[in-house]
């Protein structure tokens, strides 16, 4: 398989996302019209992989449009204990590019057996996860061929977003979302050269750390997947706040420190952050939009800049777009390494997980 495969699937993004929003609108609406009048005691969200990191950023911003508790799923107690938590008052959304995990499917099996209200997020509309849920959102994204999910992530962000602001019924952030597709395709195409160069500066590149928090935490943690998958880096991903209890005693030696970044209610504390790891020693790269402190920071030469782009977005979608500099850059790494990131060793695409 050709790296350009992985290469064509980033940059198909935009269309696939744009789509989904224009079809999936009418699917959800039976769903959204019960939630709405009998809004459920809280949300579980079950995943794996990649769509684990999707759920990390609905477990965000569900709770913020609606109020309600919501968590994520530990599907081995379902699969392997054979526990039967009371999903009965609940929202159960399973999430799965493929819809084939047997842990993800036992715990959207349970919560159907109880008569939970759910909804499965595939790729797959014929998959098992589409049989045992009682809504499916189609994600649409054809058929992804490199094993390092690109546009079959962003789609899953794009419909849980469409799932929360219609739940909610936000005319604003649903104005914003439908301009989510042609920021991401300007984002994509002002990072891909200036995220090639700093990617081949850092083609030795060991080990390194990817920080988020809030709404970016889930895209730390993909951006961290994609490093390890691509292009072999084990890199490790934290919250901001957690990286501070410890941790943060890495950021010296010129260690990297990747800093996940949008404008918003965390900008201040990622230019304090940001000052005080340069301060440490370590080399800081921001990644994701530019905000209104990126002026107010001192140049230095283990100050990093160039894997972001401007784009006016709220903060609750913008992770659909800070995502995309940090697939560039994986996808690039690995070319720079000499490796295939499309076709990583030792991985297959489908992971069946019991």
């Amino acid at each position: 398989m050709s790296a350009e495969i992985m290469r064509r699937e980033i940059l198909e993004q935009p269309a696939v996302c744009d789509t989904l929003l224009s079809r999936e609108e009418a699917s959800l609406a039976p769903l959204v019209r019960r939630l709405q009048k009998d809004p459920p005691l809280g949300i579980v969200l079950a995943a794996r992989g990649s769509s684990d990191h999707a759920a990390t950023y609905a477990r965000y911003f569900l709770e913020y449009m609606t109020g309600i508790p919501t968590l994520l799923a530990a599907p081995s107690l379902v699969s392997v204990y054979k526990r039967r938590p009371d999903f009965r008052r609940y929202l159960v959304i399973g999430v799965s590019q493929s819809g084939q995990g047997p842990d993800i499917n036992a715990v959207m099996a349970e919560a159907a057996r109880q008569g939970a209200r759910t909804l499965g997020i595939t790729n797959d509309p014929k998959s098992g996860l589409a049989k045992v849920s009682g809504h499916v959102l189609h994600l649409g994204a054809e058929k992804e061929q490199a094993v390092a999910a690109t546009k079959t992530f962003t789609t899953e962000l794009t419909g849980l977003a469409l799932l929360a602001v219609m739940w909610m019924e936000d005319r604003g952030l649903m104005k914003q979302l439908r301009k989510i597709p042609e920021q991401m395709r300007q984002v994509l195409i002002d990072t891909d050269e200036a995220v090639e160069r700093t990617a081949k500066k850092l083609k030795n590149l060991k080990a390194c750390v990817v920080l988020g928090r809030g709404f970016q935490m889930g895209v730390a943690h993909e951006m961290g997947l994609k490093m390890k998958e691509c292009a072999g880096v084990p890199a490790l991903s934290y919250s901001t706040a957690d990286f501070a209890h410890g941790p943060v005693s890495l950021a010296q030696g010129g260690f990297p420190v990747f800093l996940l970044s949008s404008p918003g209610k965390m900008e201040k504390e990622a230019f304090e952050s940001t000052q005080d790891f340069v301060r440490r020693g370590a080399s800081v790269y921001r990644v994701g939009l530019r905000d209104r402190y990126f002026s107010k920071l001192k140049k230095s030469k283990s100050l990093d800049l160039s894997m972001t782009a401007e784009a006016d977005t709220h903060e609750t979608l913008a992770p659909l777009l800070t995502i995309l500099p940090g697939q560039w850059f994986a996808y690039h790494n690995a070319l720079a390494k000499g490796m295939n990131p499309a076709m990583p060793k030792g991985l297959k695409k489908v992971t069946k997980t019991r």
